[in-house]
């Protein structure tokens, strides 16, 4: 088969705010590959973000320019993918409109239809489920899944508060100046938020310029919820008891076990999840990245490799951040070939 006739990847995203057009009439909606320097524009009734996914070698389909022909493919982003064995990446910085507890918000892999698993999957589920032991599954329902609490799942995760990405943060926890910088963010913060609210939940909330392309990545930066509550003030203050979430990283931070690993560790425990809160007023960016995918094909390669296209029945990959019940979808990224 020639090339120009091989299927090629597609990467839809949901919900977009200005959906994109393709050559293709099948597909819509359609991201950008690797144009890490102009993210999509997320918009709901429960989220607003910006979105970015990188794929290594990336050669399929592209939306169409204004002159309604296809964009040329951006084959890679050197600055992310130098250096490191990771194949893609989903990438995504933005803000819930209501409360969340971190264990209520899951993110994973979805799939509509019943799939016919191939030999060697259930030794792939162990080997990822070593490197995420949240993760939940059911690959043998009529709609599989596989997913962990998005606290646990991300490879990074970077929280701030709004105004924090809006205007300079204080440099150090230790400023004599903290608390005062601190309340008027809360009061800028608060006024931001009256006026989202007044918007309605069409238009999108207010968020920060994106900031995560080219050389600069997402750090993992956790430290939000490390700071004390009479810092943040009780709009920050976690429910349920005294001995709260905030506390608790507090010590981890004396203890420098600030980083993703200790994060993840953290939020393994479903009480740590449940008291921690995802806030309107804050930002919340997140990467996920993995080696062990070649998206171009949809080949798994966990020491064995596997085409899982030929497993799918056609249907799309989604990966989807939705809530625990299934019922609230606050952003999904479809991948599939065609």
């Amino acid at each position: 088969m020639e090339d120009s006739e091989k299927p090629k990847l597609y990467v839809r995203v949901e919900p977009m705010a200005q959906p994109t057009e393709c050559s293709n009439p099948k597909l819509s909606s359609l991201a950008m590959v690797n144009d890490d320097l102009s993210p999509v524009l997320i918009n709901n009734e429960h989220f607003t973000g910006h979105l970015v996914f990188r794929v290594r070698d990336f050669h399929g389909w592209t939306p169409l320019d204004e002159k309604k022909k296809p964009k040329a493919p951006l084959k890679d982003c050197p600055h992310y993918f130098s250096g490191h064995r990771r194949t893609f990446s989903l990438q995504l910085s933005g803000r819930f409109r209501k409360q969340w507890t971190g264990d209520d918000v899951m993110f994973g892999t979805f799939f509509k239809k019943k799939m016919e698993l191939p030999r060697g999957s259930g030794l792939a589920l162990a080997f990822a489920q070593r490197i995420d032991p949240s993760m939940e599954y059911d690959l043998y329902s009529d709609h599989p899944y596989i997913c962990s609490p998005i606290l646990c799942a991300m490879n990074t995760v970077h929280i701030q508060p709004l105004l924090a990405r809006i205007s300079p943060r204080p440099s150090t926890m230790k400023s004599p100046d903290l608390r005062t910088s601190m309340r008027r963010s809360l009061y800028e913060t608060a006024l931001l938020s009256q006026e989202d609210a007044s918007r309605g939940i069409k238009e999108p909330l207010t968020l920060p310029e994106w900031s995560y392309g080219g050389k600069h990545e997402i750090l993992e930066e956790n430290l939000l919820s490390a700071w004390p509550s009479w810092t943040l003030g009780s709009t920050y203050r976690s429910t349920g008891s005294d001995q709260d979430v905030s506390g608790a990283l507090l010590k981890a931070v004396s203890k420098n076990k600030t980083g993703a690993a200790h994060r993840r560790q953290w939020f393994l425990d479903e009480k740590h999840r449940k008291k921690f809160i995802f806030h309107p007023d804050t930002v919340y960016s997140f990467d996920f990245a993995s080696p062990y995918v070649d998206m171009n094909e949809l080949t798994l390669k966990m020491g064995i490799s596997i085409n899982a296209g030929r497993y799918l029945g056609g249907q799309p990959v989604r990966y989807e951040c939705r809530s625990r019940d299934g019922k609230t979808l606050f952003w999904a990224v479809e991948l599939g070939l065609l």
